[in-house]
């Protein structure tokens, strides 16, 4: 488990509006963000995906409250995302995010990522377009 797990999931159930699911992007064999939201949030749909159906099987046995979904972040069906309220991923790739921002914008939806650290992400979060909600969490709202 992260050391910033519940610091994770605070975060995401205080930008929570209760209108659609939450989707982890690029879950790994690290679920304890979604399963623990699952418990705080137990009639919110968590689906969480990943592209290794390894991860997924893991997931599915360690978490088995929660949804697996085998998708590409590079390569998303926009319109099996039109439910979704908000998306997060915890420490990605900084060349994923800006795939991230885009699927949040077409299907209008909040953006958390919780970076590596904010020095070695590697990405360069706009403050015209991201808001830092404590030392390593930034949420970027279309809504």
């Amino acid at each position: 488990m992260l050391l910033d797990t519940h610091e994770i999931v605070k975060a995401i159930v205080n930008s929570y509006r209760g209108i659609g699911a939450i989707v982890e992007f690029g879950v790994g064999f690290n679920p304890w963000v979604a399963c623990t939201l699952k418990k705080v949030l137990p009639h919110v749909r968590i689906i969480v995906v990943d592209r290794d159906q390894r991860v997924l099987d893991y997931v599915r046995h360690t978490c088995p409250d929660l949804e697996v979904k085998l998708d590409d972040v590079t390569r998303l069906n926009v319109d099996e995302y039109r439910d979704v309220e908000m998306f997060y991923s915890i420490r990605p790739p900084p060349e994923l995010i800006p795939y991230m921002e885009d699927i949040a914008r077409r299907v209008k939806a909040t953006l958390i990522i919780r970076p590596l650290t904010e020095g070695e992400s590697g990405y360069l979060f706009d403050e015209r377009k991201w808001i830092k909600i404590n030392p390593h969490i930034y949420v970027l709202r279309w809504i």
